[in-house]
């Protein structure tokens, strides 16, 4: 009597075990799309035009000043997180915002106090971003990503290269 419990304890331990163990929300990194850079641009009233620059270790051992369109994705819509969205739902990994660094907005939203404060509490919604998140004004937003984010200066953004 005594080993059947021991057993029966054994396999409900054994089961409760391997259900802990599965977890359905666990991705793993090589299908993880690091988004590092948000750019983003009121097109039209109201309409967001939103770039991201992702990056992987592959992207990132490039040695080429010239960035590969590959990385860089871009969505129109009425916010942010929407055009976010988009985005991920054309990215074969799943989009990952823990790491992004920098968020370009265009020179024109500076003075239109109530898209930035929408862009604002779109950004503060979105609870995968980086608290330490830098805000930065630009003149052309895809192209600050396209032309000057090459992958030595990410490198020198994210590793220590002592």
């Amino acid at each position: 009597m005594i080993k059947i419990k021991r057993f029966l304890i054994f396999c409900a331990t054994f089961i409760l075990i391997i259900s802990i163990c599965k977890n359905n929300n666990i991705v793993e990194l090589e299908e993880r799309d690091f988004i590092i850079t948000i750019g983003i641009e009121e097109k039209d009233k109201n309409k967001f035009e939103v770039t991201t620059l992702s990056a992987n270790m592959e992207y990132l051992q490039k040695n080429s000043y010239d960035v590969n369109k590959k990385y860089i994705n871009c969505a129109y819509s009425d916010s942010v997180n929407n055009a976010l969205e988009k985005i991920d739902n054309k990215l074969k990994k799943n989009m990952y915002l823990g790491h992004t660094q920098i968020i370009f907005l265009s020179n024109k939203l500076k003075n239109n106090k109530s898209s930035i404060l929408k862009i604002e509490k779109q950004i503060r919604d979105n609870t995968q971003l980086n608290h330490k998140t830098k805000l930065i004004f630009v003149g052309n937003v895809k192209k600050t990503i396209e032309s000057q984010l090459t992958p030595d200066l990410l490198n020198s953004l994210f590793f220590d290269n002592k």
